[in-house]
């Protein structure tokens, strides 16, 4: 697995952990920093791919909203699928730090908020 230095990853269970992986991997192959992929991830939906919609419609581990996933080519039905979701909130991370200077911290802030 790639290092990650998450303070949080000694609390993640065997799943957690293999979702983790999943998330860095993803990443790596899209150029972004995997432990911040990964946090993204465990923050929004505790890298659980069956995390519940949220109040605002938010799906899947990387809980995209249905418009965000239509701006990438996918359907409400493909964002149940993991790997489809996992895409979907790794291109807006992307999105998100390229529209933050590459700042982590505003980054977050977009995703988590929304352009």
């Amino acid at each position: 697995m790639a290092d990650l230095k998450l303070t949080f990853m000694r609390e993640l269970n065997k799943d957690q952990l293999k979702q983790a992986e999943k998330v860095a991997k993803a990443a790596i192959a899209m150029g972004i920093d995997p432990s911040f992929a990964v946090s993204i991830a465990f923050k929004e939906g505790s890298l659980d791919p069956k995390t519940i919609d949220s109040p605002k419609k938010a799906m899947g581990m990387m809980q995209v909203v249905p418009d965000t996933g239509k701006a990438y080519g996918y359907t409400e039905k493909d964002l149940r699928d993991f790997d489809k979701n996992l895409d979907a909130g790794l291109k807006n991370i992307k999105e998100a730090l390229a529209y933050a200077n590459n700042n982590p911290k505003l980054a977050a802030i977009y995703y988590h908020s929304g352009p």
